[in-house]
């Protein structure tokens, strides 16, 4: 996967794509204002911290200074992030309305290039996802 590059288009656009695309690294969607935008900022009161989540660290940070912190992502199949550290190292909750997500979890000192998994790809091969 490539670093993500930011891409404007009409929702039902999206939504099209979403349903027709055979992409091996597909359009991610991935809203960093969901308290800013207007158009679905409504979807904050769809759902209450766990109570597993009591305290917001980041309520400490200056506001200024402070991450974006609520992100509303919309993906198809093989779609998905790089692989990166949540903001200020923090980590996050996901919630999955439909399909399913999976993650991989490396231990913390665990080197770069292992990470990104530099060490699998032959010469010739590219580094996109296969599913």
């Amino acid at each position: 996967m490539t670093k993500a590059k930011k891409l404007r288009m009409k929702f039902k656009y999206y939504a099209d794509y979403v349903r027709t695309q055979q992409d091996d690294s597909p359009l991610y969607l991935f809203e960093t204002n969901v308290d800013d935008n207007g158009y679905i900022r409504d979807l904050c009161k769809d759902y209450e911290v766990p109570d597993i989540f009591p305290h917001d660290w980041l309520a400490l940070v200056n506001n200024d200074a402070r991450p974006p912190f609520r992100w509303f992502c919309i993906g198809p199949k093989r779609s998905g992030t790089t692989v990166h550290t949540d903001p200020l190292g923090t980590g996050a909750w996901n919630a999955v309305t439909h399909g399913l997500k999976r993650w991989v979890l490396m231990e913390p000192g665990e080197s770069k290039k292992k990470v990104k998994g530099r060490d699998l790809i032959k010469a010739g091969e590219d580094d996109e996802a296969i599913m």
